[in-house]
């Protein structure tokens, strides 16, 4: 081990045999000898400001080099903007705005990404300047996560680039019986991301991106009237919605100011999407509370990973800590009686899903025996279901009295699809507990692969560039 990195955001091995790291998620990036020792920060981080300095890259002389800033400009939303900086000052230097991170290689190029578009400019190493204009270098779109400006690509100064091209497949939302049986689909094909059913059973609400990922908004489906209409009215980025037990409300993400937040929207109400929580950090739903009155979320934190945590709907907004150890824990699931808590935490070293009592107890039941993730609760409280990694969809009978006591879980039935971080492919369960929604992708995940490149530089050179 060289040094420590709890969530880190990309290094860079110089010629000098020195490291450059992102050791977190909102941190300066540091340098460290190869052979390990104190790790010394070489960029100034600005936690009022910035959200985050990542992806470092040396420049051949070993010494400067390139990294990924992070922050709001002028009032703007945030974008990355790919900055130079050196080891022996703290001084930096814009290159580009709206940049991901970039790698440098000969003839002399910056190749780096724009959402999905591949480019190279020209770039004068000896002067650290960049000449002329990008050049668009492949037609289609990379794989690209906007949350962390980061397109998949590496490059040989030999001449080959290999990159992933975008990745995200059209998914479809179907119906399963606890035997595996597919009992129809929900619509057409499109890129929908985290359908939850409301807890009367009557609706559901989902993500739907535009091709490309960059823009979401959520959408109601109401089964007794056979309708779907949209429920945010302004496209953004908004996803992961959450129902509240009256099925009346749904929390989910927003990202008015680049950062993922936390956003409510009442279905009995017009107006749009109202700002719920703020912070400089990343934030994912998790349920509300039975009674109305708070909510569930997990929140990053550079120093403890992902934290639990509730927020009350009252004056204060003030987010009170459920769970925060130096692992993961996320996914949160309060019973539909309120008392008992399901996540997921990695602190087993994978996923696994674990109970504790909502009372703020320190007594917690690891529920999977072998992995496990995106937990889901019966109506009734007295089963929970969640996904092994091998792609099971698995049940474990819950006992509340006279003491609590989860049973061994049990298969249900194979997965059509295995799941994975971004596709869990089991969504949720109706309140009876007799129907299973999975959002199943419409192509194998086997299709995608990566993208190489052999003599990149030709293709600058059929532009005339």
């Amino acid at each position: 081990m060289i040094a420590e990195a709890p969530s880190g955001r990309g290094g860079s091995w110089g010629k000098g045999d020195v490291i450059l790291f992102s050791p977190n998620v909102r941190s300066a990036i540091y340098q460290v000898p190869a052979t390990g020792g104190t790790p010394a920060p070489v960029t100034q981080f600005d936690a009022e400001k910035e959200t985050t300095h990542r992806w470092p890259f040396f420049l051949p002389d070993g010494k400067h080099f390139l990294f990924l800033l992070r922050a709001r400009v002028s009032g703007k939303p945030e974008v990355g903007r790919l900055m130079l900086a050196s080891t022996d000052s703290k001084e930096t230097q814009l290159l580009i705005d709206d940049s991901t991170n970039a790698v440098y290689v000969d003839p002399g190029y910056l190749l780096y990404g724009r959402s999905g578009n591949l480019n190279a400019w020209r770039f004068d190493v000896g002067g650290r300047r960049l000449v002329g204009q990008p050049v668009p270098l492949v037609k289609e779109k990379l794989s690209f996560w906007e949350a962390k400006n980061l397109v998949v690509l590496s490059a040989s100064s030999s001449g080959t680039l290999v990159y992933l091209p975008e990745a995200v497949p059209k998914t479809t939302l179907q119906w399963y019986d606890s035997g595996g049986r597919a009992l129809g689909s929900l619509g057409a094909p499109g890129f929908y991301t985290a359908p939850r059913i409301s807890p009367d059973g009557q609706k559901l609400a989902f993500a739907l991106f535009e091709s490309g990922g960059t823009q979401s908004d959520l959408w109601i489906m109401d089964f007794q009237y056979e309708r779907t209409f949209r429920l945010t009215q302004k496209s953004a980025l908004y996803t992961f919605p959450v129902w509240s037990r009256d099925s009346a409300r749904l929390m989910f993400t927003c990202q008015p100011k680049g950062v993922q937040d936390l956003c409510v929207r009442s279905l009995r109400e017009g107006g749009d999407a109202e700002l719920l929580h703020a912070s400089p950090n990343w934030k994912t739903p998790g349920s509300f509370m039975p009674d109305g009155q708070s909510v569930l979320f997990s929140e990053q934190d550079p120093e403890t990973n992902q934290d639990l945590k509730i927020l009350s709907l009252g004056d204060e907004q003030k987010p009170r800590v459920v769970l925060q150890t130096p692992f993961n824990e996320d996914g949160p699931e309060a019973s539909p009686d309120g008392r008992w808590i399901a996540y997921v935490s990695d602190e087993k070293g994978r996923l696994e899903v674990a109970i504790r009592p909502a009372s703020g107890s320190f007594e917690q039941w690891q529920v999977s025996t072998a992995g496990g993730s995106q937990a889901r609760w019966r109506g009734d409280g007295r089963e929970l279901y969640f996904v092994s990694p091998d792609g099971f969809l698995m049940a474990v009978a819950i006992e509340t009295q006279p003491v609590f006591r989860p049973g061994a879980p049990r298969k249900l039935f194979r997965l059509p699809e295995r799941p994975e971080r971004d596709t869990p492919v089991f969504e949720d369960v109706t309140p009876d507990g007799k129907r299973f929604l999975l959002n199943v992708p419409a192509a194998a995940r086997s299709s995608v692969g990566f993208h190489a490149i052999v003599n990149w530089p030709s293709l600058l050179e059929r532009r005339g560039d």
